[in-house]
């Protein structure tokens, strides 16, 4: 009896939040200021993917790691 009981209000549940539309109305508005921004910075500012002398950046280590 308890499953079946459950089941029902699972479902009833599950169909109700099918049909109320979550709205995030601000969320475009909120991407469109952050590109607006992006956009604004100087270039070879946004992400330092090379340094002031325009070489580029990397990941290696010259020293060995030691752990």
């Amino acid at each position: 009896m308890n499953l079946i009981a459950g089941g029902a209000l699972t479902l009833a549940f599950m169909n109700k939040a099918k049909q109320d539309k979550i709205a995030l109305p601000r969320t475009g508005e909120e991407l469109r200021r952050d590109r607006d921004w992006l956009a604004s910075l100087p270039s070879g500012k946004a992400g330092a993917t090379s340094t002031p002398e325009g070489e580029p950046m990397t990941a290696e280590r010259n020293e060995p790691l030691r752990h």
